[in-house]
């Protein structure tokens, strides 16, 4: 029993079961949070972030003690070439600059500094993501696929439990009623960009599997349900056009790919179609009631189910606005023009802006350049493009190819391309529970392609002093940034007490999104 403990191919899969416990840390952490509440005693927004920021430095803590681990995330970095690397300090270095020069307060700089130091440790928590994908091939795939799919189940079937429950008290059900779980339906909707496409490569992992195939539909017909029933027009239109893209990428496997999404779509059409006919029979039902001596309770149920808001929610005019947008973005510009270099500083688009304003502009792009300024944001386009190029290219060349790899990759792709698209119309890398959704989905993909990919430049990995500091790094910042958030936490009735409730109820890093006025 021991030599067998000792095996190469023991320690082997011991070491694959390691890599396996952060991806699915961030993978529980969506089930859980999409799915109950997590405190009593705090906002389910502020919650989801608290919970984030516990899990950043458990995850950098954790791939800096594992040895196969830290070794995987030193060759991730080392693959990042010498200029991006060059990039992506200096927008960083930027963003410092534009927090100290732009702070008025101690704690208006703190939160300033917050906003840069987390769009850091995102793209540091993807490369510990990408380790455990190297470190753990297959079985990562496998694993993961299946609790993702799982999210989607369980928040579709608490979706069609609230719609019963609902109809049993007489109640049309809407989308302004859905996802308890969320302090908003549109941050689930986030969260669905970037899983959708991915749920759509569980089959090819479990051929001949039935249950698999009725749990890759049931998923995706409940997600594409609640897209529908939450007037989800942005993840709508994000995963379609990603999935289209990746069909064109991927022409190999194209007929079952898109057979199986467009399977998912219709089953989600079906249940919203039902969901429709059962509340407009329920419509009906209580207009007969008011025939009886209970006309004044009957007219307050019909009050409280208005005629079609429930299909509203998807046709009305709400739908063919920008809800705000383009008056968030024209200020947007407004404070381009006014401080182009350097930008108004990281977080203080709802700070220094009109009262009115929202605490973000729905819009990464123009966040970006608006508060950080505009040569921190061509940086990260021309890196971002550089990665889009680069992703093309490599999935292209080998569209021919129709293996394990090359199916999840494309369907990471295709997620990674739908939150892309989504992320430039609303607030899908503001959002905690989408935050990591994202770190989960990116990294897997890295890790996925340089698994392909076994080159390694030098530049980096060969200097031993310099090879742990980014996960050092990441580690210091992490814990300093709970620290941070903790302090705050403890004094959160006293902000609360003191900031007008509209501003409380726009979030940023926490739902009170405006608290940074008070300083």
């Amino acid at each position: 029993m021991e030599q067998r403990a000792n095996s190469p191919a023991a320690e082997s899969t011991i070491t694959q079961f390691t890599a396996l416990l952060l991806p699915v840390a961030l993978g529980a952490y969506l089930l859980i949070t999409s799915t109950t509440d997590l405190s009593d005693s705090m906002w389910q927004f502020d919650a989801k972030r608290m919970l984030q920021l516990y899990l950043m430095p458990f995850m950098f803590l954790f791939t800096l003690v594992i040895p196969s681990l830290r070794r995987a995330f030193i060759e991730q970095v080392a693959r990042i070439p010498r200029w991006m690397a060059g990039a992506l300090a200096m927008m960083f270095a930027l963003g410092v600059i534009s927090a100290w020069h732009n702070s008025t307060s101690t704690m208006g700089l703190a939160y300033s500094l917050a906003d840069v130091a987390l769009l850091f440790l995102i793209i540091a928590a993807a490369f510990t993501i990408a380790a455990c994908r190297t470190v753990a091939g297959e079985m990562f795939d496998k694993t993961l696929l299946v609790l993702v799919a799982m999210v989607g189940v369980a928040v579709g079937l608490q979706e069609l439990i609230g719609v019963l429950a609902a109809w049993n008290a007489g109640l049309e059900f809407h989308f302004r009623i859905s996802l308890q779980h969320f302090s908003w339906p549109r941050f689930y909707n986030h969260v669905q960009s970037w899983t959708i496409p991915v749920i759509a490569a569980l089959p090819f992992f479990f051929p001949r599997k039935p249950l698999v195939w009725a749990l890759c539909l049931l998923s995706l017909g409940l997600h594409w349900y609640v897209v529908l029933a939450s007037g989800g027009r942005g993840t709508a239109l994000a995963v379609s056009c990603a999935i289209l893209i990746a069909a064109i990428l991927w022409p190999a496997a194209r007929k079952q790919w898109l057979l199986t999404h467009s399977a998912g779509l219709l089953v989600g059409a079906i249940i919203f179609a039902l969901v429709v006919l059962g509340n407009s029979q329920l419509k009906q039902s209580n207009a007969g009631l008011i025939n009886g001596q209970n006309i004044q309770q009957s007219q307050q149920m019909l009050d409280k189910t208005e005629s079609g808001e429930f299909l509203g929610s998807v046709t009305g005019s709400r739908m063919t606005s920008s809800s705000g947008r383009t008056e968030m973005w024209r200020g947007s510009w407004e404070d381009t023009k006014a401080q182009p270099w350097l930008g108004i500083g990281p977080m203080n688009y709802a700070c220094k802006g009109p009262i009115y304003r929202a605490a973000h502009p729905h819009s990464f792009p123009i966040q970006l350049v608006s508060e950080w300024g505009i040569p921190a944001f061509l940086l990260l386009l021309s890196i971002c493009l550089y990665v889009a190029f680069k992703l093309a290219v490599f999935l292209r060349q080998a569209g021919a190819v129709n293996n394990l790899d090359r199916r999840i990759q494309v369907a990471l792709a295709a997620g990674l391309i739908a939150a892309a698209i989504h992320a430039c119309v609303c607030g899908v890398l503001i959002m905690p529970a989408s935050q990591v959704a994202g770190i989960l989905i990116s990294g897997w993909l890295l890790g996925s392609i340089s698994a392909c990919n076994h080159s390694v430049e030098s530049w980096w990995a060969d200097t031993h002093w310099a090879s742990n500091s980014p996960l050092v790094l990441a580690l210091i910042i992490s814990i300093a940034f709970l620290i941070f958030a903790k302090q705050e936490s403890d004094i959160s009735e006293m902000q609360l007490a003191a900031t007008p409730q509209m501003d409380q109820l726009i979030p940023r890093l926490w739902q009170n999104g405006k608290v940074c006025r008070l300083y």
